[in-house]
């Protein structure tokens, strides 16, 4: 015979001891000890667990889905996961079943947040990939931190205190306000607690106390470089920056279907409007090696194990090399820039060759928008470095 839900109003046998629409107790067991019926599938869990100690011995555990994936896992339920009673847990399992959408967000994490985030980046540039992989490398400490129970406080202090270099600090700040941008788009959190804060002025001002200024190669520096011209491929990028002034990024995003043998040029860049897809013509003394590493089956000139090279892991052998080679201590990665422009001015190359070749803006209006400069007119230029 049926009967109706005295919550919901819906048709129920009479025997029913739950409501199969809403999940609500039509009749009480005879006691905590008798066996009590299954739930219904992904209606959540109940369970009691055998310690004495417990006051609230009754679990409730809820099936929720992964902000990655259609997979789910359970999880307690928040905030009260515990009660005294089957019946008091069987209740607060009803309510949750009422409007579950408002327990979901509370279980996303912020490494769930991070993954989810990342795959909608399709546009995101390799250099800024890597940047942001580096600062995420160093967040592992939130990784399983709720989304929304992450505070200002947390944040701060996190950066803060963490063991992550000066120069990533920010990098780290800017994803973070990114990460909760978007977590705001997606229902998750109200307000961004990655914004309500800026960085530690200290850190800023130790930021700029260790910007040291960049120094050219001297003359006996070089000589050691060619001298070990194929012993290590840090060495021979530094040759090639030092006669053609990529940036260190530009030079490990350099491709290889953008080397062209029969024109003698390069084609890259990036940073500037004036940067980007600019070109480059290959100096007769870096060919060679421009040469030896070429392999038209890679997708990037310069390789390291068969990937591509990141800035940090170039940054972090340029160190090595230096150290090994007795150089002068403050050399840093952009140097080889440093070296061609500096070489270029010695060398009396015209000031809009340079800048042509290194991506620099030129103010000059008829310079930038009514001269045409030829390939051959920059290769000229360029072959004036001995």
């Amino acid at each position: 015979m049926l009967t109706l839900c005295p919550e919901c109003s819906q048709g129920v046998s009479d025997q029913a001891l739950f409501c199969p629409h809403c999940g609500y107790p039509l009749k009480k067991s005879s006691s905590e000890n008798k066996k009590h019926p299954k739930l219904p599938s992904r209606f959540g869990q109940i369970s009691k667990i055998n310690n004495p100690n417990l006051q609230k011995p009754y679990r409730v555990m809820i099936s929720v889905k992964s902000a990655t994936s259609n997979r789910s896992r359970t999880v307690p339920l928040k905030p009260v996961s515990y009660f005294k009673t089957y019946h008091e847990a069987f209740a607060a399992l009803v309510e949750y079943n009422r409007n579950p959408d408002g327990y979901v967000n509370t279980y996303v994490t912020f490494e769930e947040l991070y993954k989810s985030w990342l795959s909608r980046q399709a546009d995101m540039s390799t250099s800024l990939r890597h940047r942001i992989q580096s600062a995420w490398n160093y967040s592992s400490g939130l990784y399983t931190y709720p989304v929304v129970s992450i505070k200002i406080k947390t944040l701060r202090s996190y950066i803060e205190n963490c063991k992550a270099p000066l120069s990533i600090k920010p990098v780290m700040k800017q994803l973070y306000n990114q990460l909760f941008d978007f977590a705001i788009e997606d229902d998750i959190i109200d307000k961004n607690p990655a914004r309500s804060f800026v960085l530690n002025k200290n850190i800023k001002k130790q930021i700029n106390e260790n910007k040291k200024i960049h120094i050219p190669f001297s003359d006996v520096e070089m000589t050691i470089l060619w001298s070990n011209i194929h012993k290590n491929w840090v060495i021979d990028m530094i040759l090639v920056q030092c006669y053609s002034g990529w940036r260190p990024t530009e030079l490990c995003e350099l491709k290889t279907e953008n080397i062209d043998f029969k024109s003698g040029i390069m084609i890259g860049g990036m940073k500037t409007k004036a940067g980007k897809n600019r070109i480059v013509p290959i100096h007769d003394r870096i060919l060679k090696i421009i040469q030896y590493y070429y392999d038209p089956n890679s997708s990037y000139l310069f390789t390291h194990k068969g990937k591509q090279i990141s800035y940090d892991l170039y940054r972090e052998h340029f160190l090595h090399v230096m150290e090994g080679l007795k150089f002068n201590i403050n050399h840093k990665p952009h140097d080889g820039r440093v070296q061609f422009v500096t070489c270029a001015k010695k060398y009396d190359m015209n000031e809009y060759a340079i800048k042509y070749i290194v991506g620099h803006n030129i103010s000059d209006l008829t310079e930038r928008v009514y001269t045409r400069r030829s390939i051959e007119w920059l290769k000229n230029e360029i072959a004036k470095l001995p």
